[in-house]
């Protein structure tokens, strides 16, 4: 009995990683995140992205996370014709490829998100979800989700949260 008292104990207080049900280990992520750089003309896997936004990230992931999108990935929902709260200054549908780089490996995945400008009222921010879809070392195999939660109206801090499963991340 004293054991298993222990056992629980040490669940409690390092909850790092956990089976699902298809037997993959998970991770909870979460960290803090900043903005340092903006640069047009990104490349990742060999596909050109007009733009990327470059973050550092520290918490249950450490390293960068890089942003890449297209023009065409980004529509101003007036312009379609799209009814829009009669508050919004602006509404738009974005999407984003994003790359999550840390010394256990890289995981990445699309975020794909309806704003409004309205949401940066209040000091707050949109939160944006990331659909994990694989990556390499430990997050190889991987699938999840990974949530940005912006923390102010310059978009330039977050916090993120998520979940992450796959056959090599480590139980422990």
């Amino acid at each position: 009995m004293k054991q298993l008292l222990m056992l629980l104990a040490m669940l409690l207080v390092f909850p790092v990683a956990f089976a699902n049900a298809d037997g993959n280990n998970c991770r909870n992520i979460n960290a803090k995140a900043v903005l340092v750089d903006f640069e047009e003309g990104c490349e990742f896997a060999g596909i050109e992205y007009s733009a990327c936004y470059i973050s550092r990230i520290k918490g249950t992931i450490n390293g960068s996370w890089i942003s890449y999108v297209k023009d065409e990935w980004y529509v101003i929902l007036e312009d379609l014709g799209v009814d829009t709260p009669d508050l919004a200054e602006e509404s738009w549908y974005n999407r984003e490829f994003e790359v999550f780089h840390s010394k256990q490996g890289t995981v990445w995945g699309n975020a794909q998100f309806i704003l409004d400008w309205q949401s940066w009222t209040n000091d707050g921010g949109p939160s944006i979800p990331t659909m994990v879809e694989g990556g390499t070392g430990i997050y190889e195999g991987a699938t999840g989700w990974i949530n940005a939660i912006y923390l102010n109206a310059e978009l330039e801090n977050f916090k993120v949260q998520g979940r992450v499963c796959g056959p090599n991340i480590p139980n422990h």
